[in-house]
C-alpha cells in the first residue's frame, strides 16, 4: 500500500507513542483529507491491521481517592435515575 493512503497514514498516526504527537498528526491527516489531498486505496489492496497501537512508555496514573463513583446506568450517568 502506498504511504499516502488513508488508511497507511491512519495507522502511522495510531501507532505514535506520544499523545500530543498522536493528536497533531491526526489533525493533519484529517485537515488533507478535508481538502482532497489523501486518497481511498484501491480495494484491490489489502487491509492494514493494528497490531499494537503506539502508547506512551509510562501512562500518567491517576489517583482515586476523593473521586465520585461512576454509575453502571446510562440513566444515573446522565443524572435521570428514577
Amino acid at each position: 500500500m502506498q504511504p499516502n493512503y488513508l488508511a497507511s497514514r491512519a495507522l502511522a498516526c495510531l501507532l505514535l507513542a506520544d499523545p500530543d504527537a498522536k493528536i497533531a498528526a491526526l489533525d493533519a491527516l484529517h485537515a488533507n483529507w478535508q481538502r482532497g489531498i489523501v486518497p481511498l486505496p484501491d480495494s484491490t489492496e489489502p487491509a492494514l491491521s493494528i497490531d499494537t497501537p503506539g502508547r506512551p512508555e509510562k501512562p500518567l496514573l491517576v489517583a482515586t481517592n476523593g473521586a465520585r463513583p461512576q454509575s453502571l446506568t446510562l440513566l444515573d450517568s446522565i443524572g435521570l435515575s428514577p
